[in-house]
This record gives structure tokens, sequence and C-alpha cells, in this order.
């Protein structure tokens, strides 16, 4: 954020939202916890400074959110997380501490596979064509449309941005968004709206972390 601050500037004039995932993409499983919370901090106090205002969500590197990153959220008043894998549906998370809303993704509709040489799971990105490597992201929204269910896009500008890949994807949103079949919104909005409806979430139970 602070290396870009015209970009994040762009991004709160058109309305949109800006959620934390980590200072530089540190991976929480590869240090210890307390390191952890201090560059949660330093990323925290950026998001405020430059945002005027605290983030409701978060998504870890690598989706590895450990039990303590998750009552970290809910001491810092975090809305929800999207970092779990547990359901295709928002969902509950539950700990000692409190409660938080889970937005889960899934790596069929993550552009990283598709698009990304992905050295954490020694995954080597094959050349294909634009179609082919966005051919799940739009199986998956008829899916979850039929169900009624919930669809997250994780697109990343190096990647999906692309051009070729871009028109593609644009070409393709502005078919779904002219249906009017579905609600496209904030992941803060989503959360919310969850959150109003939480009497009728799945519930996961997380125990208290470890010192």
């Amino acid at each position: 954020m602070e290396r870009h601050p015209t970009t994040v500037e762009a991004i709160l004039t058109g309305g949109h939202e800006i959620g934390r995932h980590s200072w530089r993409h540190e991976d929480p499983l590869g240090h210890s916890d307390d390191r952890e919370a201090g560059l949660f901090g330093r990323a925290m106090e950026v998001h405020r400074r430059m945002t005027g205002r605290a983030p409701r969500g978060y998504r870890a590197p690598v989706y590895n959110a450990t039990p303590r990153i998750i009552d970290r959220l809910i001491a810092e008043g975090f809305l929800y997380d999207s970092s779990l894998m547990a359901d295709d549906m928002p969902y509950l998370l539950r700990t000692p501490a409190g409660e938080l809303i889970e937005l889960p993704p899934h790596w069929g509709a993550d552009d990283w596979p598709p698009f990304a040489r992905f050295e954490e799971i020694g995954h080597l990105m094959p050349v294909r064509a634009p179609s082919d490597g966005l051919r799940p992201f739009f199986e998956e929204y008829e899916a979850m449309r039929a169900a009624g269910g919930f669809w997250m896009a994780v697109l990343h500008p190096f990647l999906t941005g692309r051009l070729a890949r871009w028109a593609v994807m644009e070409r393709w949103l502005e078919g779904v968004l002219e249906t009017g079949e579905a609600w496209f919104a904030p992941l803060e909005d989503i959360a919310a709206h969850a959150a109003a409806h939480r009497d009728r979430l799945r519930v996961d139970e997380i125990d208290e972390a470890a010192p």
C-alpha cells in the first residue's frame, strides 16, 4: 500500500473494499506466532493510516490461517476471514474468543493454479489459453448460481489482469451482470448479510489456541 498510494486512493474512490492480506505475503506457518503478531500490527497501522479505517476482512497468505490468527482477528474487531475451505457456503467460526464469519475461498476459483508458478507447492504453470485457465471459474459460478450459493473469484492483477486473460473475464462478467441473476458485492457486505442470518449458518468450533 505504501508503495502504491495512488492505487489505494483509486480503489477507495471507486467505492471498493480493501482487506488485509499480511505485511508482505509471509506464510504464517513459516515463522512463530510472535513474529506473525508483529507483522500483523505493522500492516494494521499502515491500513488505518492510509484508508482512515480498520479493515473488516482478512485472507491469510497461501490460505494458511491458524487458530491464533483467527483469535487475533476477533480481538481486532474483524467481521470476516476468507482463508478456510471447509464449505461451499459462508459459515460461522466460533472460538473461546468469539465469532467470525468465514467466506470460504476455493482453488477452483483462484487464478494462481492456472496462471502462475506456485513454488510453495511445487506447481509449475503449463502454458494455456486464457479461456482454458478461466473455464473453471465460470463452471464454479454456474453451479453456485443454480444452487443459490456463494461464488468468489480470487484474481491477481499480474495474472488474470494480463490483457488477453482480462478480455475473456471482462466479456464473461458483463454477460453475467446483464442477466441480473446474482448479487455482486464487496465481501464486507456479503459477510454482513451472512452475519445478519447467523442463525442459519453452519458453525465450526475452533478449540482454544495453544499459547
